[in-house]
């Protein structure tokens, strides 16, 4: 978690989940210094510890941990917590003669030219098991979500994978014979997250645009193409009507922006368009008719989509 947090993304990633366990068994962590120059190389060294591939180079307790992260220390140790376990000693053939007596001594040093202990080996088989778990799992979750996807409908399979999608701008569309502007200073403000502060059009002379034109609208532009599955749009008031347009580039005209993707009318203050099979970058809310205050304000405005 500590890694993520620094580096911005998990220290172990594969193009399946199953390339990801493997990688997290067989890889380092990237540095997180070479994702993030700033960090300090002390807790680069820290948080390296603590993904060490070795337990014995691991520390050995949350509060040891603790420690090395508290203020004032420099550097990290680079050896072993612990002590290397010793190998097991050699059988000793005459201890399993039937009937010979255990030695009265210790046996003798070994000769000095005597070859170092055999480092222990790691036991493979939990790791292959723990990979053919994970393959059992992973199959299982394929077919639940093949045979489940089968029988939910379009909405539950885009509302399964929806989130909100990023916007990176918003924009005032009056095209002819409106004069091109409605208040497009104000637009930053149906996206900041804040229903509080709104963007609003022009005060009318009545509902239907004091029988000038038929809408106004706002669009919102994505950081790039989506596929949308609903827009969340906050008024403060109710009574408003609206068409929802999607498109990949936005069009000077309302006839450029395509077919409308949904609408309604006398609609709710905070009211979700449904949209189904609908991909883009731009997305236009075409108000069609104002509520009873004669002017329409938009406090905030949500994409949702994969």
């Amino acid at each position: 978690i500590l890694y993520e947090m620094l580096a911005g993304r998990a220290p172990f990633s594969g193009d399946t989940d199953m390339a990801t366990a493997v990688a997290r068994l067989t890889n380092a962590p990237e540095p997180v210094r070479s994702v993030r120059p700033e960090v300090p190389r002390p807790l680069e060294d820290v948080v390296a510890r603590s993904l060490a591939r070795d337990p014995d180079y691991r520390y050995p307790s949350a509060k040891a941990f603790k420690d090395a992260l508290s203020p004032g220390r420099d550097t990290a140790p680079t050896g072993p917590l612990v002590p290397p376990r010793p190998a097991p000693d050699p059988p000793d053939f005459e201890r399993t003669q039937v009937g010979a007596p255990s030695p009265a001594a210790p046996p003798p040093a070994a000769p000095a030219h005597a070859p170092a202990a055999t480092p222990r080996r790691r036991r493979w088989w939990p790791w292959l098991l723990l990979v053919l778990a994970l393959l059992g799992a992973g199959g299982a979750a394929a077919y639940l979500l093949a045979t489940s996807s089968d029988d939910a409908g379009p909405a539950a399979k885009a509302g399964a994978a929806s989130r909100a999608l990023p916007i990176v701008a918003a924009r005032d569309f009056d095209p002819a014979p409106g004069d091109g502007s409605e208040h497009p200073d104000e637009t930053r403000f149906a996206i900041d997250g804040d229903p509080r502060t709104t963007w609003q059009t022009e005060s009318y002379a009545n509902r239907n645009f004091g029988n000038a034109k038929s809408g106004v609208g706002l669009w919102v532009q994505l950081d790039a193409a989506h596929d949308i599955s609903s827009i969340v749009v906050t008024t403060l008031e109710d009574g408003w009507s609206a068409q929802i347009y999607v498109a990949d580039q936005p069009g000077d005209t309302l006839a450029a922006w395509g077919p409308a993707r949904a609408g309604g009318d006398g609609l709710p203050a905070v009211n979700t368009f449904a949209l189904q099979r609908t991909r883009g970058q731009y997305v236009l809310i075409w108000c069609t008719q104002l509520p009873e205050t004669d002017k329409l304000q938009i406090g905030d405005v949500k994409v949702e989509g994969r």
